[in-house]
């Protein structure tokens, strides 16, 4: 959970994205308290696309109707998740604004700065990267949340 908030974020993204030789600006799907992944984020015309090509929305309007052609399960290199960490933090819901309800309300692992002990009690939302992407609600973005100290994986897309 602790990515050193969303400029962190953003910051490992680019750097996974330089690594896999991707060009373009990449961000962290990715809210806290303050902005919204739907304001930090540009609104695409053009198709989301994984690296192998494999089409998951085919524009900002569906990428946030809560239902993707594809998961999200590929990583930078265009490998498929394949191991245990299969959960995405995001701290947004399906119209990529913050989650409101009281079950999730402020779950960001402290605007994501902190990693804490497995006995406190501080959690961040997640996103199911081998859920179903017809799965109703966004669980692709919105499915559950889990301890910060936990290690999870980020959206990252291209700006």
């Amino acid at each position: 959970g602790n990515l050193d908030g969303l400029i962190g974020a953003d910051a490992i993204c680019q750097s996974h994205a330089d690594e896999a030789n991707l060009t373009g600006t990449y961000m962290a799907w990715l809210s806290d308290d303050t902005q919204n992944t739907q304001s930090r984020l540009n609104h695409s015309s053009v198709p989301y696309i994984l690296p192998s090509g494999t089409v998951i929305a085919d524009n900002w309007t569906e990428l946030i109707s809560g239902t993707l052609q594809h998961n999200i399960n590929e990583t930078e290199n265009g490998t498929i998740v394949t191991d245990d960490v299969e959960l995405a933090w995001t701290f947004t819901d399906s119209t990529g604004l913050q989650p409101t309800d009281q079950m999730t309300y402020r779950n960001n692992c402290h605007n994501w700065t902190v990693d804490t002990h497995p006995t406190q009690q501080v959690y961040g939302v997640v996103g199911y990267i081998h859920g179903q992407a017809w799965q109703p609600f966004g669980k692709w973005t919105y499915g559950n949340s889990t301890k910060c100290f936990n290690e999870q994986r980020l959206y990252c897309i291209e700006q």
